[in-house]
C-alpha cells in the first residue's frame, strides 16, 4: 500500500513538473528568438529612471501608480538594465497566472500559454501582471466566492495590488464583488475585499498627490482624455477583438452552446462571464484608446471556456458515445469558427523577413515582429554614453538601455502633456479635453510636433544632446531641422547620429 501511494505522488509530482514545463516553454522561446517588441516602451524607461532616482509625475510623466515600475527598477538595480531583466520579471507574474488557471482547466492554461497575444508581451506590460493578480485570487477559490475572512484578505490583497499597477484592474475587483453579491456572501466579506482592492491604489494616490500637487491629477486622469482616440467607432473596436481574440471566442462559444451546465447561476463559469463583461464595459467600450494589450485581461476567462471546451470535447471522443444535440452544436460552432479563422478572417503569420510580407502589423499580432536584439546589442555596445550625454530617440528602449540621459521623458506624451498643464493653468481644462477627445490620436501627436523645438534648442546650444537614434531607417536629423551629423552609423533600420 505505501509503494502504491508513494508510486502515486510522484506521477503526480511528474505531471505537475510536465505542466510547469509546458507552460513555461512558450515564454522561453520567445525571450529566446532574434527580436524584441513593445507597445509600451515607456514603461520599460520609467524603471530605468526610477533606479537613477527620479521621481515619477516630478521628473517625467507617468500615467499610472509608479508601484510595477518600482519593482522593475528593483530588478534592475540587482541584474541591470536590460530587455532580459525585464521579460524575466514579466515572465514570473505570466506564469504565475497561467498555473493559477490551471486549476480551473488545464487545457485552458495550456491555451493561455500559447496565446498570441501573452506571447506578444514578452518584454514589460503591466495588463500581464494584473491580469494574473486576478487569475491567482480566482484560483483561491475557483468554484464560488470566497467565504472566510482569511481568504477575502488574500483576495482584496491580490486584486488591490492588481488596482495599484493599473486602474483598469478595477474591472477583474468589480466582477469579484458581484460575484459574492449573487452568492450572497457576508457583508463583511465584501467590505473586506472591496476594502483591500481600493486601498493600496488610494494610499499610494495620496502620498504622491500630497508630495507631487495636481500634476498627479493631469497625469492619471486628464491624460486619457487629452491624447486623443484610436478606435472611434464601435466597429474599430470590434474589429480589434476580432483579430486578437478570435480562435479563443470560438472555443469559448462552443463550450457555452455544448456543454456547460446552468452556467450562468453558478460556478467558476459565472464569475468568467462577469469578469468578461466588465472588461468588454470598463477597457472596451468606454476607453478612447484602445490598443491590444488592453484586451488580455480578456484571454483568461476566455482560455477558461475554451479549455473546458476541448476537455469536453476529447472526453466525448473517449466515451465514443452518440453526442447530445448541444455537443454536436457545440462542435459545429468549435469547427465552423476555427475553420472561418484558418482560411478567411484570420491574421496569419508569415516571417518578418519574408518577401511576402505585405502588413508588417499582421506579424505584431502573433508576437514575432519588433527589433533584431543583435540591432539593440550593437547599438549599445557602440553609443559610449556618459550619464549627462543626452539622446533623442524614437524609442524608449535606447537611452535605458544605453546609460544616457533622454531628452524626451517620453516623446508620445511629452507634448501632449505640455498642452495640458497650459489648459489647466489658464482655467480652460474642461473645455480643452472636451476637443481632444474628438482627435485621433495619430492627429494629437503631430499638432503637439513643436513642442519638442524649445529643448531641442536648448539642448542643442549647452552642447548636451550627444546622441540621435531613429528606429525607421532614417536619420532624425532632417526631421527635426539639424544639419546632417558629423558621424552616422546604421544598425539595420536603427540609425545612430553622433554630434560630438
Amino acid at each position: 500500500m505505501d509503494d502504491l501511494s508513494s508510486r502515486r505522488r510522484k506521477l503526480s509530482l511528474g505531471a505537475a513538473l510536465l505542466l510547469l514545463l509546458l507552460l513555461a516553454l512558450p515564454r522561453a522561446a520567445r525571450i529566446a528568438s532574434s527580436r524584441a517588441w513593445a507597445e509600451d516602451e515607456q514603461f520599460f524607461a520609467a524603471a530605468e529612471l526610477v533606479r537613477r532616482g527620479a521621481e515619477p509625475y516630478r521628473d517625467f510623466v507617468h500615467v499610472n501608480l509608479p508601484l510595477l515600475e518600482q519593482m522593475l527598477a528593483g530588478a534592475f538595480a540587482l541584474f541591470g538594465t536590460t530587455l532580459h531583466t525585464a521579460e524575466l520579471f514579466t515572465a514570473l507574474f505570466a506564469l504565475l497566472g497561467t498555473l493559477a488557471l490551471a486549476r480551473l482547466s488545464v487545457a485552458g492554461a495550456l491555451l493561455l500559454a500559447t496565446s498570441a497575444l501573452l506571447f506578444r508581451y514578452h518584454v514589460f506590460e503591466r495588463e500581464v501582471v494584473y491580469a494574473s493578480a486576478g487569475a491567482i485570487a480566482w484560483a483561491l477559490s475557483p468554484h464560488a466566492p470566497i467565504a472566510t475572512r482569511r481568504g477575502a484578505l488574500a483576495v482584496g490583497a491580490l486584486l488591490g495590488f492588481g488596482v495599484a499597477v493599473k486602474i483598469s484592474a478595477g474591472a477583474a475587483l468589480g466582477a469579484y464583488l458581484a460575484w459574492m453579491l449573487l452568492y450572497r456572501r457576508g457583508g463583511s466579506l465584501v467590505a473586506i475585499v472591496a476594502l483591500l482592492g481600493a486601498l493600496p491604489f488610494a494610499a499610494i494616490y495620496a502620498f504622491y498627490r500630497w508630495r507631487v500637487g495636481e500634476a498627479v491629477d493631469l497625469q492619471l486622469f486628464a491624460f486619457l482624455l487629452a491624447k486623443g482616440t484610436n478606435a472611434p467607432t464601435l466597429g474599430a473596436k470590434l474589429e480589434l477583438l476580432r483579430v486578437h481574440l478570435e480562435p479563443l471566442v470560438w472555443l469559448a462559444l462552443a463550450w457555452l452552446v455544448g456543454a456547460a451546465r446552468a452556467w450562468p447561476g453558478r460556478g467558476a463559469s459565472c464569475f468568467a462571464l462577469l469578469w468578461i463583461g466588465t472588461e468588454l464595459v470598463a477597457n472596451v467600450l468606454l476607453k478612447t484608446t484602445i490598443w491590444p494589450h488592453n484586451l488580455l485581461p480578456l484571454l483568461f476567462p476566455l482560455a477558461y471556456f475554451a479549455g473546458r471546451s476541448l476537455e469536453a470535447g476529447i472526453d466525448a471522443l473517449r466515451r465514443r458515445g452518440k453526442p447530445s444535440l448541444r455537443g454536436a452544436l457545440g462542435a459545429g460552432v468549435a469547427l465552423s469558427g476555427l475553420v472561418w479563422y484558418a482560411f478567411v478572417g484570420g491574421a496569419r503569420w508569415t516571417p518578418p523577413s519574408s518577401p511576402e510580407q505585405r502588413d508588417p502589423a499582421r506579424t505584431l499580432v502573433h508576437g514575432f515582429g519588433g527589433l533584431l536584439r543583435s540591432d539593440l546589442d550593437a547599438v549599445v555596445s557602440a553609443v559610449d554614453a556618459q550619464p549627462r550625454d543626452m539622446m533623442f530617440a524614437t524609442s524608449d528602449w535606447l537611452p535605458a538601455l544605453c546609460g544616457a540621459e533622454p531628452l524626451y521623458r517620453f516623446w508620445e506624451s511629452h507634448g501632449v502633456y505640455r498642452e495640458l498643464e497650459r489648459a489647466a493653468k489658464e482655467g480652460r481644462l474642461e473645455a480643452h479635453l472636451q476637443e481632444m477627445r474628438r482627435r485621433s490620436f495619430e492627429q494629437r501627436l503631430a499638432e503637439t510636433l513643436p513642442e519638442y523645438l524649445p529643448d531641442l534648442d536648448r539642448a542643442m546650444r549647452v552642447r548636451s544632446l550627444r546622441f540621435l537614434v531613429s528606429t525607421n531607417g532614417e536619420p532624425l536629423g532632417p526631421v527635426v531641422g539639424l544639419p546632417p551629423a558629423p558621424r552616422t552609423e546604421r544598425y539595420g533600420p536603427l540609425v545612430v547620429e553622433v554630434l560630438r
